[in-house]
């Protein structure tokens, strides 16, 4: 024989047969244990009653049994248990902050293989919290980037780097041939030190690498008769950099080299 009963702890109606009288069971909705109620216990409640009795829930109002111990509209305990631990997280897409959806971060990941800036904001964002999809788990809970994506941002901003190191600053390795001095006085110093800032940049504005780079400033100091000490400040894609330049000049041609 079939009958139904409430959970004494959200008053939720199950149903049970005569054979499980007696057996312990769990809730399906709160997870609370129980026993099944003996059939001829239950029908004698039951003829007593008439009805079971019912009240307000004091947290969201709707009818719940007298005696429950959960609200089955709201899930609020109502005395004064602790309700079991969730996992944590964010259950909205909406309670993300736009620097921290899957989206955007995405998108900087591919402007980053052009220019390298949004993957370091993407790094930064990885290294100081999570990134989250706009899914959910089965927790109920906003996916999140996973340890291989992070990994795959990482090693694209380690390359982006590695990249620049090789190709973007080849031009810090080079030297130029000698170069002729017009006039038949030897240049000063000072006079010297404005050829070579000048062949720099011209030789930086030929080179498709350096399209983005700039002279600063350099200085010039003599050290022996022909060999000169010289010191460049200039800017690389936005990033400042300094560099010792060897420059040798015998009177007529000059040739400069950047120091390794």
């Amino acid at each position: 024989m079939d009958f139904t009963f409430s959970c004494p702890g959200c008053g939720q109606h199950i149903s049970a047969n005569a054979t499980q009288c007696g057996t312990q069971a769990t809730c399906p909705t709160c997870s609370a244990p129980f026993e099944v109620p003996y059939l001829d216990r239950f029908e004698e409640n039951e003829d007593r009653s008439g009805k079971e009795a019912t009240r307000p829930c004091p947290m969201c109002g709707e009818q719940i049994l007298a005696v429950a111990k959960k609200c089955r509209h709201c899930g609020e305990y109502l005395d004064g248990s602790i309700a079991p631990s969730k996992p944590h997280g964010i259950h909205s897409y909406d309670q993300v902050p736009w620097y921290r959806r899957s989206g955007v971060n995405s998108a900087f990941v591919l402007l980053g293989l052009v220019t390298g800036v949004s993957l370091i904001i993407t790094t930064i964002v990885l290294l100081t919290g999570d990134i989250y999809y706009n899914k959910l788990d089965k927790d109920g809970m906003l996916k999140k980037w996973s340890v291989a994506n992070k990994v795959v941002a990482v090693i694209l901003l380690l390359s982006w780097i590695g990249f620049i190191s090789i190709v973007g600053f080849s031009p810090f390795r080079a030297s130029v041939p000698s170069i002729p001095v017009p006039g038949l006085s030897r240049l000063s110093t000072s006079e010297l030190q404005d050829q070579v800032r000048d062949n720099i940049s011209a030789t930086w504005a030929k080179d498709p690498t350096m399209q983005n780079a700039r002279v600063i400033s350099f200085s010039l100091i003599q050290k022996e008769a022909n060999e000169y000490d010289g010191l460049l400040s200039a800017e690389v894609n936005g990033t400042p950099v300094q560099m010792a330049v060897d420059v040798t000049y015998d009177g007529q041609t000059f040739m400069w080299k950047m120091r390794q």
